[in-house]
């Protein structure tokens, strides 16, 4: 049980990863000026926010809102 978890916690970090590449990437490529991204529980800090939101409000290179 403790492998299926870890691999599944694994997963969920490269999706993220993807997700954010994806979302920095379409920005980039058509200038946006403000990124509109959703947050499971907006307020906190990255444990809360959930880790695409937080990667791509870390990298970003535009204006980033995020909404719950």
């Amino acid at each position: 049980m403790y492998r299926i978890s870890t691999f599944l916690q694994y997963l969920s970090v490269l999706i993220s990863i993807k997700s954010c590449y994806k979302i920095l990437e379409t920005a980039k490529k058509i200038q946006a000026e403000l990124i509109v991204i959703g947050s499971r529980n907006p307020g906190m800090k990255t444990y809360l926010l959930g880790s695409t939101a937080s990667s791509v409000v870390s990298y970003a290179e535009s204006s980033v809102l995020v909404v719950g």
